[in-house]
């Protein structure tokens, strides 16, 4: 959904003129769920002695070391992406809301939106291994249907040409 209002240059037209506020509160709300949902992925297998569902935990359960290389090396590529950007809105903005960056005394990093595309598909990608390789069975991540997305923006497009005229 977020690629499809966000990432498509022809949208912003339609944005500016339907209200730009809610579409720009509705992309920071996205923003906002998938750095809160690729963080929780990304977080440490335990926090005290409780465990976390997170990629580094599947670690633990295979006992084929090759296997286990492989994995390690795929979570430490999205866990450079994750901790050079999303890690940092999430502990510091997000989840904390940290006076220095809340009151912009401090900036945060720029997210690209390419970086937030690769590590989708990185996880994506790694689930579906984590299965295959463990459980013999794949789990492929498919997102939920966005049908409504381009429906409402062909009507609001629609409404903005026919004002127009």
């Amino acid at each position: 959904m977020f690629t499809e209002l966000y990432l498509r240059e022809e949208n912003y037209y339609v944005f500016a003129r339907t209200g730009e506020k809610f579409w720009g509160e509705l992309e920071s709300l996205l923003l906002d769920s998938i750095f809160l949902g690729i963080s929780r992925l990304l977080d440490s297998p335990k926090t005290g002695q409780r465990e976390n569902l997170s990629l580094r935990g599947f670690l633990d359960i295979t006992i084929d070391e090759s296997i286990r290389s492989r994995w390690e090396s795929q979570i430490d590529l999205l866990d450079e992406l994750w901790r050079s950007g999303v890690k940092i809105w999430r502990d510091k903005y997000i989840s904390h809301n940290d006076l220095e960056f809340s009151a912009k005394i401090k900036s945060l990093p720029n997210v690209p939106f390419s970086d937030i595309d690769k590590m989708i598909n990185l996880i994506s990608v790694l689930v579906c291994n984590i299965t295959k390789d463990e459980f013999m069975y794949e789990i492929a991540f498919i997102p939920p249907s966005t049908h409504w997305v381009s429906t409402t923006l062909k009507y609001l497009k629609l409404g903005v040409n026919t004002k127009d005229d």
